[in-house]
């Protein structure tokens, strides 16, 4: 019988040039096909060994080894033919087999390897056969490619027949085996690698062409700048759009990069180039560039490197958009000068606010004190009136007593009101002391009687049984039920009728001033408290009664509040609180 070691070796020989042809490209693009070249190489390793080994016989070991990665680097092939990755385990677990098959075959254990051989090796193979096939297949290859998987089949088949045969007592294959597989298989590889490398050939010039002509494109489209740069900077080709504006022509071509370039923007050219060397693609950066007329226009620049001496650039005019931004500036600058105009004016009118105010505050306080001083100096005049009308009178003496008397209280009063009205423009707290309140309605029920009668009013007056003890001013609480009385009475020209009633209802004094006049519209009663408010302006009215009589009542810490209905009358509830100090009598 033949030995197979002559025809191993003649195939290796040819792996071995297939195997450096796989492995000329720099670039990557076939070494898919190395693997398959080194399988055959590894099967001339194995080969050589074995006919070393008659004269060294450590080289049967290296045979070994070289035979259990044979069938792992046709797997490895097989996974890059079908574009797959190749498993990192793969080519370490064959050498791992080649070196455990070798080890225990030195160490006398002879059926132990070759039956793991058999059962891995072949494995192997008809895996990279079915690899191949569903590649083939989905790529939807030639006759030549779908060969290849019916070829590792037999490969296997030997493979296990090789790993077989020692453990029957018959150590070799025949060589013709070998020679009707190796060869055919070798040169439908080599063939089919061939093709698959022209294929993939043309697959590449179709995409160079297609980016080509999408460059071509952009290049004529003019929507943007476009220009192609040399090794030294100077602009080779430029699109129209870059051109134009510049406002140079085609035939002026190439242009030195300095000499349409700002020294100012050196730096940042030089910054761009760096990134060119370091990154291919420099980031877009704005800048300017020098018209063909001198003046300046602003850009932004993006450039990438095509190869060592060649890059382009893509130029996008911002002048629309510098004007934009530069109106843009302009109108803000102008708005800031108008609002702080209009602040100098807000100002301005602040001010004459506040003097305005100050002056309406001297106003309140005048049409105040006028306004409660105007009550019993109407008194005194009507009881002065009284008497120089009774002076013949037989009890003129009697009725010059009491007008005197008169006199003198409301005088006293008025001087009461103008401390009062003192307290409040300085802001100080006037006196306070527990009086009963039904005492002080009875009072502002006499001081109003006689505006009630010139008005053909009548107030009525309900109290309450008990006292009602109150801690309060008792003049400021007088002041305000003489000013809604008085209100009640002026809500209709006459026949006004005001009832006044008190109660206590838990710890407060109730206070309810109630009359028929033309009440209030729906929309002014949250408004009646505001000063200056009134519907009676026409009238002599000040719209100062209710603000005051508001603030005091608060002051009191009580409550007042209005409800009314168009032409049903108003109802006024001042509510006090009530306290357990005695009643000052």
């Amino acid at each position: 019988m033949w030995s197979a070691d002559p025809v191993v070796l003649v195939l290796g020989f040819v792996a071995t040039a297939y195997l450096f042809g796989g492995l000329i490209s720099r670039r990557g693009r076939a070494e898919w096909l190395a693997y398959w070249p080194c399988a055959w190489a590894a099967l001339l390793g194995a080969g050589l060994s074995l006919m070393l080994s008659d004269r060294f016989p450590g080289f049967y070991y290296l045979a070994l080894g070289l035979a259990s990665l044979f069938p792992a680097l046709l797997l490895a092939g097989a996974f890059l033919y079908a574009d797959r990755a190749v498993p990192r385990w793969l080519l370490p677990a064959g050498l791992l087999l080649g070196g455990v098959r070798a080890i225990a075959y030195f160490a006398g254990w002879r059926i132990g390897p070759h039956f793991l051989a058999l059962l891995l090796e072949p494995l192997a193979v008809v895996a990279a056969a079915v690899i191949v096939h569903r590649a083939s297949s989905r790529l939807n290859l030639s006759l030549l490619h779908r060969l290849i998987a019916p070829g590792l089949l037999l490969v296997a088949i030997v493979e296990a027949t090789d790993a077989s045969l020692p453990l029957l007592g018959n150590p070799k294959v025949p060589w013709l085996s070998w020679l009707l597989v190796a060869i055919p298989l070798a040169s439908i590889q080599l063939s089919a690698s061939v093709d698959r490398l022209r294929g993939r050939a043309e697959a590449f010039s179709k995409a160079l062409v297609a980016s080509e002509e999408r460059f071509r494109r952009l290049f004529e489209s003019n929507i943007v700048g476009v220009v192609i740069a040399g090794a030294h900077g100077d602009l080779v080709d430029a699109n129209d759009a870059f051109l134009d504006l510049l406002g140079y022509s085609r035939e002026e071509l190439p242009i030195g990069w300095r000499a349409i370039t700002p020294p100012e923007w050196h730096t940042a050219d030089r910054r761009a180039l760096r990134e060119l060397k370091e990154t291919q693609a420099a980031t877009p950066y704005e800048k300017e560039f020098i018209h063909k007329d001198g003046r300046r226009v602003p850009v932004l620049v993006g450039a990438s490197r095509v190869d060592d001496d060649t890059g382009t650039g893509l130029v996008v005019d911002l002048s629309e958009r510098k004007r934009v931004e530069a109106a843009l500036d302009r109108h803000q600058h102008e708005l800031e000068e108008l609002v702080q105009e209009r602040t100098r004016e807000l100002l301005e009118s602040r001010d004459k606010l506040r003097e305005a105010e100050r002056l309406v505050g001297m106003g309140t306080l005048t049409a105040g004190i006028a306004h409660q001083i105007n009550n019993p100096i109407g008194v005194i005049l009507s009881g002065a009136e009284y008497a120089l009308l009774c002076e013949n009178d037989q009890d003129a003496k009697t009725v010059w007593k009491r007008a005197l008397e008169s006199t003198v209280k409301e005088a006293q009063r008025c001087g009461a009101i103008v401390r009062s009205m003192l307290q409040f423009t300085r802001n100080e707290p006037t006196d306070k002391w527990v009086e009963d309140l039904n005492q002080v309605v009875r009072r502002a029920h006499r001081v109003t009687s006689a505006y009630a009668r010139d008005h053909s009013a009548e107030v009525d007056v309900a109290l309450a049984e008990t006292p009602l003890p109150v801690f309060m001013s008792p003049i400021e609480v007088e002041q305000v039920l003489v000013n809604v009385i008085r209100n009640g009475i002026e809500s209709l020209d006459s026949g006004v009728h005001v009832e006044v009633h008190t109660e206590q209802r838990g710890s407060r004094a109730h206070v309810e001033l109630r009359d028929n006049g033309r009440g209030i519209e729906l929309g002014n009663l949250g408004l009646i408290f505001d000063p200056f408010f009134s519907t009676r302006l026409g009238q002599g009215g000040t719209g100062l009664g209710l603000s005051v009589a508001h603030g005091i009542v608060l002051d009191h810490g009580g409550e007042i509040r209005v409800e009314s209905e168009p032409g049903k009358g108003a109802t006024v509830v001042i509510e006090l609180p009530l306290s357990e100090r005695p009643t000052t009598l």
